[in-house]
């Protein structure tokens, strides 16, 4: 990966690579391998920063491990969903878009 191979990251990348993730994902069945996918979506949001588009990844990775039947993954984003909603609430007033 990029950020790896020349110890930079270039954030207009990130959000394509996000962007196309999620669009594949929108494509796919619910199940492990959709969550998967979903969860590549949250590790690069995590690397852009921006906790919005964090907390949307993880909204979306939320659905989608509870479709699929993994209680355990889907609990750990929704504690980091629950803690920052409970931190900064006014800046996660928006409706969360869907998979």
């Amino acid at each position: 990966m990029l950020w790896q191979t020349f110890g930079h990251i270039d954030i207009k990348d990130l959000y394509d690579q996000i962007d196309a993730l999620l669009a594949q994902s929108r494509e796919m069945p619910d199940g492990p391998a959709r969550t998967a996918v979903v969860n590549q979506c949250v590790r690069l949001a995590d690397l852009t920063q921006d906790q919005i588009t964090q907390f949307q990844c993880r909204a979306i990775y939320i659905d989608s491990a509870f479709e699929s039947g993994e209680a355990d993954e889907m609990l750990v984003a929704l504690s980091w969903v629950h803690g920052r909603l409970r931190q900064r609430p006014r800046d996660f007033r928006f409706g969360v878009p869907s998979a």
